[in-house]
């Protein structure tokens, strides 16, 4: 599994920076650790960002962030004023910068400082709600007015912050798809405390919207369900799901839910995921 793993992670790494660009809005990096050092990108011509009443943009005549969530009463970043502004007179540190290579694309830093920092949140925030903005210019007044539609990025977690985590959070049945479980922070008294050879991990799905089925040991094929252990606490499975579960021709995982268990836990005690996101063929 770990050869597979290694593989698999470094060639969708590949493929991530090299479509980074074809999106519209986008984190860079990606995935991304909120509490580092990231950069919010906007393509103004792309249909994610649906901005045809910008009109036309430069330097001199630049676009503003104007942003919601996960928190619009921001506290001062130091010294700095981090809120909006006003709607006619965006507060100029929301002011985005150009890219040098691309006019039609303009990005936001956050002062330099972390998107955690910046909006005063907790990091779990952000890849559960996303951030929440809109671009416009720094009189957003008009008819129409001078902005994009509301946008929302939701970033790729580079960590496992909760105790179960799916990576790509939204999966596509044939790709690759991982499962990290970290029991370090593990709140069921019959699940802590787990080592090596431990975790067994089963899933809930359904085909096609057919009814709930269960992917799970039956005590012969355990080796199939165990994770890796990857020390801290931390246990792994990878694979592609459609080949993992057997899935025909023609069919399609459309919906998933991922439980763990120990080998020595009572029947019937789980760590259970929310259901997870199926992304569009």
């Amino acid at each position: 599994m770990k050869i597979f793993s290694t593989f698999l992670v470094t060639a969708f790494t590949l493929l991530l920076a090299d479509g980074l660009r074809a999106q519209g809005v986008f984190l860079d990096p990606d995935p991304t650790d909120v509490t580092g050092a990231v950069r919010l990108y906007v393509d103004i011509t792309s249909d994610e960002c649906q901005c045809p009443n910008i009109g036309e943009v430069s330097e001199d005549d630049p676009l503003y962030i104007w942003t919601w969530e996960p928190n619009e009463a921001r506290p001062m970043l130091g010294s700095e004023d981090v809120t909006n502004g006003d709607w006619t007179n965006s507060n100029d540190n929301m002011r985005m910068k150009q890219d040098e290579s691309d006019p039609n694309l303009w990005y936001f830093d956050f002062l330099g400082a972390s998107p955690a920092q910046f909006y005063a949140a907790d990091p779990a925030v952000f890849y559960e709600t996303g951030i929440s903005f809109l671009v416009k210019k720094k009189d957003g007044s008009g008819d129409p007015e001078p902005k994009s539609e509301d946008l929302n990025i939701i970033p790729e977690p580079v960590g496992c912050f909760e105790i179960i985590c799916p990576f790509p959070v939204t999966f596509f049945d044939d790709e690759y798809f991982a499962v990290t479980y970290n029991n370090a922070i593990e709140t069921n008294p019959l699940l802590q405390n787990m080592g090596p050879g431990d975790a067994l991990v089963s899933f809930r799905f359904r085909v096609d919207g057919g009814p709930l089925q269960t992917l799970a040991s039956d005590g012969s094929n355990q080796d199939k369900f165990l994770m890796d252990f990857e020390g801290d606490g931390f246990f792994a499975l990878d694979m592609i799901p459609r080949d993992y579960f057997g899935i025909e021709p023609g069919q399609s995982i459309t919906q998933m839910t991922v439980r763990v268990t120990s080998v020595s836990a009572p029947p019937g005690v789980f760590s259970i995921s929310s259901p997870l996101n199926l992304g569009c063929p």
